[in-house]
C-alpha cells in the first residue's frame, strides 16, 4: 500500500492502528503502525499481507468471550453504514508468536471506513486502545468492593443473629444507630433507632446509665458492668422487669480519630443469676440444718477441701466461732487410724458412691474418742464441682461396751472350751462302754449329745474367732493347694451327716490356690451346711468351681427359704440372722457369714450372693488363682 509521507507521519504519531483491505471476510492487513506493533507485541512480518483473523486467531481457552464474532460484526457495520463502527471494552487476547499461548489483554476498538473518489470502502482504519491495566485495576476494585461488602454483611448478620445484646450510639446525645434483636427485646415494642437515649430510655437514664456513658464518650475508656441490675417498667408503667446484664461500653471514633458514638455489647445473664441465687439460698438453708444437728458434720469438695463446718464440731474441737473456721478432718485423726481413713477416702471420691468408717478423733482436750463417719456425695443443679457431707457419730461408749463384750466372749470361751472338751471325753468313754453292751437301749441318746457337744464346739471357735477377728490376732497359714481335692473330701464327708440333701458337684476342675486351707475348709463347710440348713423343703445343693478373669469362683446354691430383702445389707453382720425362725437353724448365733468375710477378705477375695424369697439363695466367693503351675487331671 503506497501511503504519502504526510499520511504515513499522521498514521505513526497516531493511537495503535491498523489498515485493513475493505474485502470481506478476509479483510487483508495492509499497514500497521509501530504503537500497533508494540501493543500487540507483533513485527511487519507477522501481520502485513494476512488476513486480519488469521493473524490474530480466537484464544480456544476463552470460552466465554466470542471476540472474533465482534470485531466481524463491527468491521461489516462498518462497511454497510459507511460510518465508524465502536467496538465496546473486551477481552482479546493476543497469540505469543512462536507458541500454542495467548497473552490476556482488554482492548476497546473502532473501525473507520476511508472512502474512495466514488463514495466507497477502500479501507478501513483499526484503532485499538490496551486497557488491560485499567481493567485488572477495575477488577480488583470491583472484588475488593464486593469481599468489603460480603464481609459487612456477614459482620451485619453475625451482630443480628448474635445471642447477645448490641447497640450502636451516634453522637453526644447518643442516638440509636444499630439495635440487634437481643437489645430490642429488652425493650419490646419500643421505636429506638433515630432517637436518643434520653427520649428512648428515660428509665435508664434514672438509674445511672447515661452518666456512665457520658464519661465513656468524654475520656475513651471503656466501662465493664458485671451482673447489672436494669428495671424496665411495663405498659401499666407501675410493674417492672427485672434484668441483670453483663455488658461493655466502648468509645466509637471516626475515620479521623475522633469518638463520634459509643457501642454497647452485653448478655443478658439474669437466668444465671437467678439460679445461683437459688442454689446460695439452697446452700444457706443447708448450713443452717446442719448447724441445728447434734452430729459432727462437714462439707467438703472433690478434693478433700474442708468447705463448711458444723457448730457441733467447732465445739468438739475447740475452733474459733467467729469466722466459722475450724481446725480439719486430717488434724484430728489418730496418727494410727490416718492412712486407712485417706484410703477410704479416696475411694469413694473415686467410686461417686456414699460410704463410712470408724476412726478416733481428738477432742479439745487432747482425748481421743471413737466416731462413726459418713460420707456422701450432695447434687446441686448448676454446680460445677461436686459437693461431699460428712457426719461423724460419737460412738466411744458403744466401742468401750463392744471391747468389754469381745474381752467377755474371749473369756467365757475360753473357761468353756475347757470343760466341753473333757465333756466330750468322757461322752466318747461312755459311748465306747455302751458299745460293748448290744442289749443297751441309751445308745441313740449317746449320739445326741455327742452331736450336741460337736455343735457346741463349733459355736465356742466361732465365738474364739470372733475374738481374735477384733483384735487382729486371727491366725492364717498360707500354702498352696488344689481346691478340687478340697471340696471333694469335705462334700464327701458333709454327704454322711447331710442325709436329707443330695450335695452335687456341677464343675470342680483343678485349680492352684495359695491360701489358708483350713480357713477356706471352715468358709466351704459354713457356707454348705448353711445350704443344708436353710432349704428344708429342697434336697438339693449344687456346688460349682469356674476360673473367672485369673480368679477361682465357687458358687453353693440352695432352693432354700431365700433371705428377705430387708435383711441382705445386713448378712455378712455379726450375730446376724436372716430368718431366725426356720426349724432347721438350731443352736446358731449368726457368726458363721461374718467369720466367712473376713477369712475371704484376708485372703484377697470376694464374697457375695443373690436371694430370692422361697426360691433360694447362691452364694459365691472368688480367691485369686496361684501362679504355680495348674494340674492336668
Amino acid at each position: 500500500m503506497h501511503l504519502s509521507n504526510e499520511t504515513y507521519q499522521f498514521l505513526e504519531a497516531a493511537p495503535p492502528c491498523l489498515i485493513l483491505e475493505a474485502n470481506p471476510p478476509v479483510y487483508t492487513i495492509l499497514f500497521a503502525n509501530q504503537e500497533y506493533y508494540r501493543a500487540t507485541n507483533t513485527t511487519e512480518l507477522d501481520l502485513i499481507g494476512k488476513p486480519v483473523f488469521t493473524a490474530f486467531p480466537k484464544n480456544p481457552n476463552d470460552t466465554e468471550n466470542e471476540p472474533v464474532e465482534a470485531l466481524r460484526g463491527s468491521l461489516e457495520e462498518c462497511l454497510s453504514s459507511k460510518k465508524k463502527s465502536r467496538l465496546p471494552a473486551q477481552r482479546y487476547d493476543i497469540p505469543i508468536r512462536g507458541t500454542d499461548e495467548f497473552q490476556l489483554k482488554y482492548w476497546e476498538a473502532s473501525n473507520t471506513p476511508i472512502l474512495d473518489s466514488n463514495g466507497d470502502v477502500k479501507f478501513i482504519n483499526h484503532t485499538v486502545v490496551d486497557i488491560t491495566g485499567a481493567f485488572e485495576l477495575a477488577k480488583k476494585e470491583r472484588i475488593s468492593f464486593e469481599v468489603a461488602e460480603s464481609r459487612r454483611k456477614s459482620l451485619y448478620r453475625l451482630l443480628m443473629e448474635a445471642p447477645a445484646v448490641i447497640c450502636v450510639y451516634s453522637g453526644p446525645k447518643f442516638v440509636f444507630d444499630f439495635i440487634n434483636p437481643g437489645f430490642q427485646q429488652l425493650f419490646p415494642g419500643r421505636e429506638l433507632l433515630g432517637k436518643t437515649f434520653a427520649e428512648a430510655l428515660p428509665e435508664l437514664v434514672e438509674q445511672g446509665f447515661l452518666d456512665v456513658m457520658d464519661q465513656v464518650y468524654q475520656t475513651g475508656q471503656s466501662f465493664e458492668g458485671r451482673e447489672s441490675l436494669v428495671s424496665i417498667p411495663q405498659d401499666n408503667q407501675t410493674e417492672f422487669v427485672h434484668y441483670y446484664l453483663d455488658f461493655v461500653i466502648q468509645a466509637r471514633y471516626s475515620d479521623d480519630g475522633q469518638i463520634d458514638g459509643i457501642r454497647v455489647y452485653g448478655h443478658n445473664v439474669t437466668d444465671r443469676v437467678l439460679s445461683r441465687r437459688l442454689v446460695e439460698e439452697s446452700e444457706e438453708r443447708l448450713k443452717s440444718m446442719l448447724n441445728s444437728l447434734a452430729q459432727i458434720t462437714w462439707t467438703t469438695n472433690q478434693k478433700g477441701e474442708i468447705q463448711f463446718l458444723n457448730k457441733k464440731w467447732l465445739d468438739y474441737t475447740g475452733s474459733n466461732h467467729s469466722n466459722n473456721q475450724g481446725i480439719g478432718l486430717a488434724e484430728i485423726i489418730h496418727p494410727d487410724d490416718y492412712n486407712k481413713t485417706r484410703e477410704v477416702f479416696n475411694n469413694l471420691f473415686s467410686e461417686q458412691k456414699a460410704g463410712e468408717f470408724r476412726c478416733r478423733l481428738r477432742r479439745y482436750d487432747g482425748s481421743y474418742r471413737w466416731h462413726l463417719n459418713t460420707l456422701k456425695p450432695l447434687d446441686f443443679a448448676g454446680d460445677e464441682e461436686q459437693i461431699w457431707i460428712g457426719t461423724a457419730t460419737d460412738i466411744e461408749m458403744i466401742m468401750q461396751m463392744q471391747k468389754q463384750k469381745d474381752e467377755f466372749v474371749s473369756t467365757v470361751s475360753h473357761e468353756l472350751k475347757t470343760p466341753v472338751t473333757s465333756l466330750k471325753a468322757y461322752t466318747q468313754l461312755l459311748h465306747r462302754e455302751i458299745l460293748k453292751n448290744e442289749n443297751c437301749g441309751n445308745r441313740s441318746h449317746v449320739q445326741r449329745m455327742e452331736a450336741q457337744i460337736s455343735r457346741l464346739e463349733v459355736l465356742i471357735r466361732d465365738l474364739l474367732d470372733v475374738s481374735r477377728i477384733e483384735s487382729g490376732k486371727l491366725e492364717f497359714k498360707e500354702e498352696v493347694f488344689d481346691i478340687s481335692e478340697l471340696i471333694s473330701n469335705l462334700v464327701r464327708d458333709l454327704q454322711l451327716v447331710s442325709p436329707s440333701h443330695r450335695l452335687v458337684i456341677l464343675q470342680n476342675p483343678s485349680l492352684i490356690v495359695n491360701a489358708d486351707k483350713n480357713r477356706i475348709s471352715q468358709v466351704l463347710i459354713n457356707l454348705i451346711t448353711n445350704a443344708v440348713r436353710y432349704s428344708p423343703g429342697a434336697d438339693t445343693v449344687n456346688i460349682s468351681v469356674l476360673q473367672e478373669d485369673g480368679q477361682l469362683v465357687v458358687s453353693i446354691e440352695d432352693f432354700g427359704i431365700g433371705i428377705p430383702d430387708d435383711q441382705k445389707p445386713f448378712i455378712f453382720n455379726r450375730f446376724h440372722q436372716a430368718e431366725k425362725s426356720n426349724p432347721g437353724a438350731g443352736l446358731n448365733l449368726g457368726l458363721g457369714l461374718y467369720i466367712s468375710k473376713e477369712i475371704i477378705d484376708r485372703a484377697g477375695g470376694r464374697i457375695w450372693f443373690n436371694s430370692t424369697p422361697e426360691k433360694g439363695s447362691t452364694f459365691y466367693f472368688s480367691l485369686p488363682l496361684s501362679k504355680d503351675t495348674i494340674p492336668s487331671n
